[in-house]
C-alpha cells in the first residue's frame, strides 16, 4: 500500500488582535519540527481559511425554558455537552455568543464542531464496532443572529448534519449583527450578567433526534491540514525508448497526486493520464505508472502504453505537481504544528 498522510485539526491565532483578518490560502505549508533530528515535518492546509480576532466566549443551551451555560465544558478536554438538553423538543436553542476586537467580520465564518465520539446512552459499543448504518436524524435546525432588534435568518452551511457529527458550520458574517447585553435579547436570559456579546443561535425547528446532539469541543479559526508537500514543475526529456523510468527528486509521491504533460511531435502538450498498470493501454494510449514508494514514473512500449516521443525541444516532459509525504513520520503529537512556512497570507 502506498504512503497516506496524517491529518490534523490546525488552530490559528492573530498576535496581534487589533490588525485586521488574515486569508490562509489553501495548500499553505505548515510544520512540527522533529524533536530528535530538527527536521521540518511539513504538513499543508486542506482549505482557505479566514483568520479573525473573534472569540467564542459564551454556550449556552436553552431548553424548555431552562438555561444551561456549557461554556466551561467546551473547554474542557473530554467533557461533553448537550446542545439542546438531553431531551431536546420544538424550540429549543442553542447559543453562540462572541466578542471582536473590532467590528464582526464579514467574510465567511467557519466553526469546527467536535462531536462526542463515544457510545451512545444506554450502548455498550457493540452495535457500532459492527458496523451498523449511522442513524440520521431527522431534526431540523433554524439558524438565527441578533441584530439588536430580531432574530434574523442565518443562511448556514451545516457539515455537521444538526450538529450530529464531526465538520464545520460556514456563514458570512452579518453586516447588521449586534451586541447585546445578556438578558436583552431573550427574557430571563441569565439575567444579572453585564456582558455584551454577538449572539448566533441553533434552534429546534423540526424535533426528531435519536440521539441528542453532544459537543464535545467548538473551535473558531480551525482548519485540516494532511501531512506532505506540494512540489511542482519538474523536467525531464522524453528518450524516445520502450519502458522509459523518471526517478522524481522526492519520495514517497502520494497516491493520486501526480500530474504530467508531454509536448509531442507536433509542437502541442498533452496532459497524460496515471493507470495502474499497462495491462489494458492500447498502443496509443497516453497513460503512465507511478511507483510510489520510489518516486519512479514509468512509460509503456507502444504495445501497451504510448512511448514518450523524443523532441528536439529539451525537457519536453513536465511534471506539473505531486504531493511527496505520508507515513509514520505524520504521526505528530498534539500541539507541534506550530509554524508556518511562507508567506501564503493575504490581509482581508
Amino acid at each position: 500500500m502506498p504512503a497516506k498522510s496524517a491529518e490534523a485539526d490546525v488552530r490559528f491565532t492573530l498576535l496581534d488582535k487589533c490588525k485586521p483578518p488574515v486569508c490562509l490560502i489553501k495548500g499553505a505549508p505548515i510544520a512540527a519540527t522533529d524533536p530528535q533530528t530538527g527536521e521540518r515535518i511539513v504538513f499543508e492546509t486542506g482549505e482557505n481559511l479566514m483568520v479573525t480576532s473573534l472569540e467564542l466566549k459564551r454556550l449556552l443551551t436553552q431548553e424548555d425554558g431552562r438555561w444551561m451555560d456549557n461554556t466551561r465544558s467546551n473547554e474542557e478536554a473530554g467533557v461533553f455537552y448537550f446542545a439542546f438538553g438531553d431531551d431536546p423538543g420544538r424550540g429549543d436553542g442553542f447559543y453562540l455568543g462572541f466578542d471582536a476586537t473590532k467590528a464582526f467580520p464579514t467574510g465567511e465564518i467557519k466553526l469546527t464542531v467536535r462531536v462526542f465520539e463515544g457510545d451512545p446512552p444506554g450502548n455498550d459499543g457493540t452495535e457500532r464496532t459492527n458496523g451498523n448504518p449511522e442513524i440520521m436524524p431527522s431534526a431540523e435546525l433554524a439558524w438565527h443572529y441578533w441584530n439588536g432588534n430580531i432574530w434574523k435568518p442565518l443562511r448556514v452551511d451545516d457539515g455537521t448534519v444538526a450538529l450530529t457529527r464531526s465538520g464545520r458550520l460556514r456563514f458570512d458574517g452579518p453586516e447588521d449583527i449586534t451586541k447585546a447585553t445578556i438578558g436583552s435579547t431573550e427574557q430571563n436570559f441569565l439575567t444579572g450578567s453585564d456582558e455584551t456579546l454577538y449572539w448566533i443561535r441553533a434552534s429546534i425547528k423540526t424535533p426528531g433526534y435519536e440521539i441528542p446532539p453532544r459537543i464535545d469541543t467548538i473551535l473558531l479559526n480551525t482548519v485540516s491540514a494532511t501531512h506532505g508537500e506540494t512540489i511542482r514543475r519538474e523536467n525531464a526529456l522524453g528518450n524516445g525508448l520502450p519502458f522509459q523510468a523518471i526517478h522524481l527528486k522526492h519520495k514517497p509521491v502520494l497516491a493520486g497526486t501526480l500530474r504530467l504533460a508531454i509536448l509531442e511531435e507536433d509542437d502541442k502538450w498533452y496532459k497524460w493520464k496515471e493507470v495502474a498498470d499497462f495491462d489494458a493501454s492500447g498502443p496509443e494510449a497516453r497513460h503512465y505508472a507511478v511507483d510510489a514508494h520510489e518516486g519512479v514514473i514509468r512509460f509503456g512500449d507502444d504495445v501497451n502504453g504510448h512511448i514518450p516521443p523524443r523532441t528536439k525541444k529539451v525537457d519536453n516532459i513536465v511534471i506539473i505537481k505531486y504531493r511527496t509525504g505520508g507515513g509514520e513520520k505524520g504521526n505528530v503529537k498534539a500541539e507541534t504544528i506550530t509554524e508556518v512556512l511562507d508567506s501564503k497570507l493575504e490581509k482581508k
